[in-house]
């Protein structure tokens, strides 16, 4: 039988547990799984070194900050993040430097570049160091 996830289901993979975290801004559906036993967050593409994107169609800089501090009420009870790409793992410390930075966009405080995307999209980017975040105009 197969369904769509929702926050606060439970996967069982065999003897993994996996806790569901709904985390929108790059899209309203994403999700990240929390594996408790072995400290884990798989936070796939809205927490890693490298561009979050909140600029496609249903992503929202908002839905970001939102699922950053959704996740923060974790932060105890996990020790690294497992992305979705660029990296294999980062250190959970990310998490809130990525909170401070897209409150920062937010605020209209960050300084940003303007950008074209390959679909001729006009986009600010905002680096951060190890964390960039790629908004809409």
């Amino acid at each position: 039988m197969s369904h769509w996830l929702k926050a606060g289901n439970r996967l069982d993979l065999g003897g993994l547990d996996l806790a569901v975290i709904h985390t929108p801004g790059e899209a309203p559906d994403h999700i990240c799984l929390l594996d408790r036993a072995d400290r884990l967050l798989f936070c796939a593409d809205i927490l890693l070194r490298g561009l979050v994107w909140t600029h496609l169609e249903g992503g929202s800089l908002e839905d970001v900050i939102t699922s950053y501090q959704r996740l923060m009420d974790y932060f105890d009870e996990f020790d690294r993040l497992m992305p979705g790409h660029n990296e294999p793992s980062l250190d959970k410390d990310l998490l809130p430097e990525a909170l401070a930075a897209a409150e920062k966009v937010l605020s209209g405080k960050a300084k940003f570049q303007e950008v074209t995307d390959p679909w001729n999209r006009r986009l600010k980017r905002y680096c951060f160091g190890e964390i960039e975040i790629l908004a809409r105009q």
